[in-house]
């Protein structure tokens, strides 16, 4: 009984400890220094060939599987070639979205239909400037508004490094709108979490969005597969 009761003991010391030690690593980050990390891991992450897997999920509230699941793969070569097969989980074949690019040029189809030629504005998948708020300066507690007199929307923006969590480094950027009017005030909540691998890669995202005084929210979620060095993208033949 004695050593059961020490090993109980134990546990629960760990378990404290850890819980401390994650603690102790979390800080609240600048907009500035939140969106350079971000960026370096986007830099990082688009010179190297992998794989994304994108679910998008909606919901009616959280006792309920989700109502509407689109999943999205993406094979990424350097610098500019995506090749992309989308649509909804449960969805037919024939409804599915495909498309590849190279350069600047797209070849996409619905499910097994003739192939669409045209050129983008644009290359590849990775665009890495994060979009900056122009809102907010520092953590939390800071934000701004705006107002026509009758309508108010006020912007609160929280951006947090979380620590060191199953070998990857966690951050987290938590932005509210309120918007009140002179009968109503509603507020959105959109949680935007990713993580970075030991080699500061991106190793996967999520984003939540919630409306109070609603059962229903939205979850995005992407993760990313490396060591995909024999990835071959290559324009369909028509």
């Amino acid at each position: 009984m004695k050593t059961i009761r020490y090993r109980e003991l134990v546990c629960c010391l760990v378990l404290a400890l850890c819980a401390l030690n994650a603690a102790a690593q979390e800080k609240t980050l600048s907009e500035a220094e939140f969106n350079s990390v971000w960026k370096k891991g986007c830099e990082k992450t688009k010179n190297v060939p992998h794989i994304q897997t994108e679910i998008y999920e909606s919901f009616y509230d959280d006792t309920k599987p989700p109502y509407n699941t689109y999943v999205s793969l993406k094979r990424y070569i350097p610098l500019d070639r995506v090749w992309t097969i989308a649509g909804l989980k449960d969805g037919e074949p024939e409804k599915k979205y495909e498309e590849i690019r190279i350069g600047p040029k797209s070849y996409s189809r619905d499910g097994s239909g003739e192939w669409k030629v045209k050129e983008l504005g644009f290359t590849g998948l990775y665009y890495c400037e994060p979009e900056v708020s122009g809102k907010v300066e520092n953590g939390k507690g800071n934000g701004s508004g705006s107002s026509n007199g009758r309508n108010r929307i006020r912007f609160e923006h929280e951006f947090k490094y979380m620590g060191r969590r199953n070998s990857a480094d966690l951050y987290v950027h938590v932005k509210r709108i309120t918007f009140t009017s002179p009968t109503n005030e509603s507020q959105t909540t959109t949680t935007l979490s990713y993580w970075l691998n030991s080699d500061g890669l991106f190793l996967k995202t999520e984003s939540t969005k919630r409306t109070a005084n609603t059962q229903r929210w939205e979850r995005r979620f992407r993760g990313y597969k490396y060591a995909q060095k024999d990835l071959k993208i290559e324009a369909p033949i028509k």
